[in-house]
């Protein structure tokens, strides 16, 4: 198989659900994005890079960083290796350098690879499940929520009742 079969299965997988996609290509690789929202907020930010060689890396970026406190690093890595450990495909992983978290998988395309199958690979990705990105952003978020209790400098001479 051949770069453009693999852009035409990928590319039919997508528009097979209707989905909005950018395409950006070069001679070893072409990289899909898409970005789903859930109640007018973005949830996951996804991009598909198909190289020449049929190597297929599928990931779905969070759309907001872990803290890069020590405190909050160690209860993500703990609460990842707790999801991590029972998932056969897709893990989710972060990039402690940039505070990035992104489910991703990788997989080889062949001659069997169809749209279909390319695509239930797709959803592996983005479809994370409810309680697991819920309780990821609870932690990454939970040194904000100290922040924002604590004294401000102009509410230093209130009296608090």
């Amino acid at each position: 198989m051949n770069l453009e079969k693999y852009k035409k299965i990928i590319a039919d997988a997508f528009d097979s659900q209707n989905w909005n996609y950018s395409e950006e290509e070069s001679s070893e690789a072409v990289i899909y994005s898409l970005i789903f929202s859930e109640n007018e907020k973005i949830r996951i930010k996804c991009r598909v890079t198909i190289f020449s060689n049929g190597i297929c890396d599928i990931e779905g970026q969070f759309p907001f960083d872990c803290p890069k406190d020590d405190v909050t690093l160690i209860s993500f890595s703990f609460h990842l290796a707790r999801i991590n450990c029972m998932k056969r495909y897709a893990t989710i992983r972060l990039d402690i350098d940039r505070g990035t978290i992104c489910n991703s998988y990788s997989f080889d395309f062949n001659e069997s690879t169809t749209s279909e199958y390319f695509l239930n690979q797709f959803l592996k990705v983005r479809n994370i499940d409810d309680d697991e990105y819920e309780g990821i952003a609870m932690i990454c978020n939970m040194n904000k929520d100290v922040e924002s209790e604590e004294e401000k400098p102009e509410d230093k001479y209130k009296l608090k009742l």
